[in-house]
């Protein structure tokens, strides 16, 4: 017991590094996938021609190739194309963005399609335009009928970041591999990453679950359900 305690004592510093890593990772990630997931949705929720086109392909490529697969393409084969290496962070970034973009635009658009195409028809024959309409009357139920969803995919892609390991990334996970590579404590170092993936991912469903309550008493009485 005094050997897990004095290696759990050491260990924590370095894995609390990691945790800062991961967070900066998810939190850019996650928004620059929100906000492909936001456009991509929509687009694919009104049909725009040609870019339905477009959105409907990277979605398939994104969900049909492994996130780990699309890292390495990232990291290892964009700069043979380029001829610019690519920092292994902003790879991180981008690759939790790239790929968790495809399915936030999938919740999108069955948010944006679960309400009745009559109330945006209504709001444009009222003169409103077509991006007043979506801001004003889609956008606040579509929201209500996403966010669960959004939030757990948030909870998806801070675990996802465990797999740029693989390219250096300092975050937890690497942080854990180098530890046991010093200490050969595997069990003990494994179970503390386990303990610090579930605090992170607890806060987050938390913080999720409170906003998604606090969003319902700002919306109109009309969105709620």
């Amino acid at each position: 017991m005094d050997t897990y305690l004095e290696v759990w004592r050491d260990s924590w510093p370095a894995l609390l590094d990691g945790a800062k890593t991961t967070l900066v990772i998810t939190a850019f990630g996650s928004a620059l996938a929100l906000a492909v997931g936001v456009l991509a949705g929509t687009v694919t929720a009104f049909k725009a021609p040609v870019l339905n086109t477009v959105v409907r392909g990277y979605v398939e490529i994104v969900r049909g190739t492994p996130l780990i697969v699309q890292i390495f393409f990232l990291f290892f084969g964009l700069p043979v194309v380029t001829g610019t290496a690519i920092d292994a962070t902003t790879v991180g970034i981008a690759a939790v963005g790239v790929h968790h973009g495809a399915y936030f635009s999938e919740i999108v658009r069955g948010a944006i399609k679960s309400v009745p195409l009559a109330q945006f028809e209504s709001s444009r024959s009222l003169g409103m335009s077509w991006w007043l309409s979506l801001r004003d009357v889609i956008a606040p139920q579509a929201l209500l009928q996403a966010f669960p969803s959004l939030g757990n995919q948030l909870v998806i892609c801070l675990k996802d970041t465990s797999l740029l390991a693989v390219i250096g990334v300092s975050e937890v996970t690497r942080q854990g591999q180098i530890i046991i590579a010093n200490t050969f404590q595997a069990f003990e170092v494994w179970l503390l990453v386990a303990v610090l993936y579930l605090l992170m991912t607890s806060v987050l469903s938390f913080a999720v679950r409170r906003s998604e309550r606090t969003l319902g008493r700002f919306l109109p009485e009309s969105t709620r359900q």
